[in-house]
């Protein structure tokens, strides 16, 4: 797709047009000087392959209007209203429910306290794709920078589950659940380091310490790392556990830290998903049957890896 018609525009002329990703994290400017509709808003390069875009209109007096546009089926050609408010700056707002939506039931997120970066130099654990030990969770890395390759690959399987890069939550159907998460694991991006794993022991025992000398404690995962500046930007973190090591527990509650091995901060897993299991048939991970563990569409766990290290261990395991 190269392009979006746009028939209207109510406001104040002239409109500057912006195209950015559904995250309005990346925005680069496309018209400018706008007075008159119909309008052909052309896509940056940067964007041919989204799946997914969120187009940006700013009036002559600061008032913003942004939705989101699928790029994988017929170009939208809607009408947009910009509403005038008394300001006269141009203040960022909140984009419109993007049109690849989630079917997700939104969990209550529960409140975690802000993690001040503290780097603390520690030894990085090797990252393994393929033959990982038997006893290990795998934590799987999904940069929003990899959205765009993701979304394609999972669109051309003919999925409605695009990543959580994507903004999509794997579907709420046991069969479907097993397509999408095989499908998904079998991408090739983890395997070419562009999208990230990190494997990690889990414990059957009773207390102990794990290689970072944090407590461990039953069908818990050991502490993982992520070094500072292995990926930049904001990656969605999520773990993946065969259900024969958590002797019928969930991995209830995920501790993550920010640039300190010792100080974590609980984050509950979503049960909406982890209540499902997808057995494994690739070539990429061991072959057994696994439970999701995912804080989407909650962001705890949307964590920014630029400057700072961040681990990840098992907090809670239970029923």
């Amino acid at each position: 797709m190269s392009q979006i018609t746009i028939n209207t525009i109510s406001g104040a002329s002239p409109f500057t047009i912006y195209v950015c990703d559904t995250f309005e994290l990346n925005c680069i400017l496309s018209l400018s000087g706008v007075t008159t509709t119909p309008i052909d808003v052309p896509l940056p390069s940067a964007f041919t392959y989204s799946p997914a875009v969120l187009i940006k209109i700013v009036d002559a007096i600061g008032c913003t209007d942004t939705q989101v546009y699928s790029c994988i089926s017929p170009t939208p050609t809607p009408s947009v209203t910009v509403t005038p408010t008394v300001t006269s700056t141009i203040t960022p707002t909140p984009s419109i429910t993007p049109s690849i939506t989630p079917t997700y039931v939104a969990p209550s997120p529960t409140p975690t306290s802000s993690i001040t970066p503290t780097i603390t130099p520690t030894p990085t654990i090797t990252p393994s794709t393929t033959s990982q030990p038997t006893r290990t969770a795998i934590i799987l890395i999904e940069p929003l920078s990899a959205s765009t390759k993701l979304g394609n690959y999972m669109y051309g399987k003919g999925l409605s589950f695009l990543g959580f890069s994507n903004s999509t939550s794997p579907t709420f159907n046991q069969n479907d659940f097993n397509v999408e998460m095989n499908n998904y694991l079998d991408y090739s991006g983890w395997t070419n380091n562009e999208l990230i794993i990190r494997t990690v022991g889990i414990t059957n025992s009773l207390l102990g310490t794990d290689g970072f000398g944090n407590p461990t404690s039953p069908y818990n995962f050991y502490t993982g790392l992520l070094s500072a500046t292995t990926i930049q930007g904001e990656s969605w973190f999520s773990v993946i556990i065969p259900t024969g090591l958590t002797n019928g527990n969930f991995q209830k509650e995920i501790g993550v830290s920010l640039g300190n091995m010792h100080g974590f901060t609980g984050v509950k897993t979503e049960p909406t998903i982890y209540s499902y299991t997808f057995t494994y048939t690739g070539y990429n991970f061991n072959r057994t049957t696994y439970r999701l563990y995912t804080t989407f569409p909650s962001t705890e766990m949307l964590l920014d890896n630029t400057d700072t290290s961040i681990y990840l261990k098992g907090n809670v395991a239970g029923i």
